[in-house]
């Protein structure tokens, strides 16, 4: 995140009870106002999300999670295309990964579609951002969701209004162990749940 371009932006990093030295990787970057850092106990990634909404001060949200990178011009589109566009307050850029598609390495990026959105997630959490007002109407991640919550979250946040597609690309993603959350709880039933909200 410090290597954004645009620089008015503040990173709030919610440790969920890790055990991964956190703490002492964050600790160089503190001296910085813009970061801070939160630690609970292990409550999911939900809290952890939850909570860094609550905390959050700005008036755009982007999200990234600790085994991806973001790319560094994409804050910089963000506030050029929410600030042209006053009445847009969901967007999502382009996904650049190796664990998605053929051949090895895909950039995945599709055009809005709500009846497809309704079916299967195609934003990766990884590449949105949005207005704070949606979590202050909405409300935050389902945590009683254990996968899918950023499905969830995508098809609440769009119910009212499209979200835009931002040609731009947002993230990398990577996977460095075997402790995502994909990894670990089965899909179908976080899958039911969430289409039986919109069925």
């Amino acid at each position: 995140m410090v290597a954004q371009h645009f620089q008015n932006w503040e990173l709030i990093v919610v440790d969920d009870g890790s055990t991964d030295m956190t703490h002492e990787i964050l600790a160089p970057y503190l001296h910085d106002g813009r970061v801070v850092s939160i630690t609970q106990p292990h409550r999911g990634q939900s809290s952890a999300r939850n909570r860094a909404l609550a905390a959050a001060r700005g008036g755009i949200i982007a999200y990234l999670d600790s085994d991806n990178v973001a790319l560094p011009n994409f804050l910089t589109a963000v506030a050029a295309a929410f600030a042209a566009e006053p009445e847009t307050d969901f967007m999502y850029g382009a996904l650049l990964t190796r664990h998605h598609g053929d051949a090895g390495g895909a950039l995945v990026f599709e055009p809005f579609n709500r009846d497809i959105l309704l079916r299967q997630n195609f934003i990766d959490l990884n590449t949105v951002a949005h207005r704070r007002t949606l979590f202050a109407r909405y409300g935050g991640f389902d945590e009683s969701l254990e996968r899918l919550t950023d499905w969830d979250l995508a098809l609440r946040y769009t119910a009212h209004l499209p979200a835009r597609p931002l040609p731009v690309v947002a993230a990398q993603y990577r996977s460095r162990d075997s402790s995502r959350v994909s990894d670990l709880y089965p899909h179908e039933p976080a899958y039911q749940r969430v289409r039986g909200k919109w069925a």
